[in-house]
């Protein structure tokens, strides 16, 4: 049984995160814990501006306790229903981020809906980007990011570039997500030189060996060009897949 968190950042409850917990747990029975961190989400130029009033403090406390109240009554039924092992842990640092590695210290998979993530309409997008970048760099577990309008996944993509990262990025999605390991997976790697016959696979021996344990119904592409743009490209294509980079 895998230790799966799910984490909700102030006052943002993401139900496409709880309902990817929720197909995994179906698939392969795990503990699900919704970690509720009341942080700054919304206020920390505020609390930069006047960080020694209490009032201030107070209000934020009063104002994100009623929201997690609510999120875990949520969670706490979803959970319910669908017959899941679950514990729900309340955290109040200072900072959100240093509070989920802490936690994914102790996760096999930590899960973010990447679309609630540090939302703030009176910041830009590009806010929220690198603190979702943020997490998952400094994440101490393998961490899925989730769209709101979650679906049950129906094919995988590896994104294999030959590099120890992308090597054990596929051994621990085929370990800690094993039953999708039955769906259709496509493993993507660079081809940079399209006029030459040989076959650039890195290592190429040694990771069909691997994943050739582990995986079915594989498909082997090479992309042609810019590998992140072409990667992008391909993505575009595809929906309800699971992308393993």
């Amino acid at each position: 049984m895998n230790k799966i968190i799910i984490a909700f950042d102030g006052k943002h409850y993401s139900e496409g995160a709880v309902k990817a917990a929720l197909h995994i747990n179906s698939q392969q029975p795990s503990l699900l814990v919704g970690v509720f961190i009341n942080g700054l989400t919304n206020y920390g130029q505020l609390v930069m501006q006047a960080p020694e009033t209490p009032d201030l403090m107070a209000f934020i406390e009063e104002d994100q306790d009623k929201s997690i109240a609510e999120h875990k009554e949520k969670f706490k039924t979803a959970c319910i229903e669908h017959n899941a092992s679950f514990r729900m842990h309340e955290d109040k640092p200072l900072f959100i981020i240093e509070e989920m590695i802490r936690e994914s210290r102790f996760a096999d998979l930590l899960i973010i809906g990447g679309e609630m993530f540090y939302r703030n309409p009176q910041h830009k997008d590009e806010h929220a980007i690198h603190m979702l970048r943020n997490a998952i760099e400094k994440s101490e577990c393998p961490v899925l990011v989730v769209p709101e309008n979650f679906n049950p996944p129906q094919s995988v993509v590896l994104s294999y570039d030959g590099s120890a990262s992308s090597a054990y990025a596929i051994r621990q999605f085929s370990y800690l997500l094993a039953p999708y390991t039955n769906l259709p997976v496509t493993l993507l790697y660079a081809d940079n030189d399209p006029d030459d016959d040989e076959d650039l696979l890195p290592e190429k021996d040694l990771v069909e060996e691997l994943i050739g344990k582990h995986f079915d119904n594989l498909t082997v592409t090479a992309l042609q060009g810019d590998f992140k743009t072409e990667l992008h490209n391909y993505l575009q294509s595809q929906t309800n897949t699971i992308v393993v980079l």
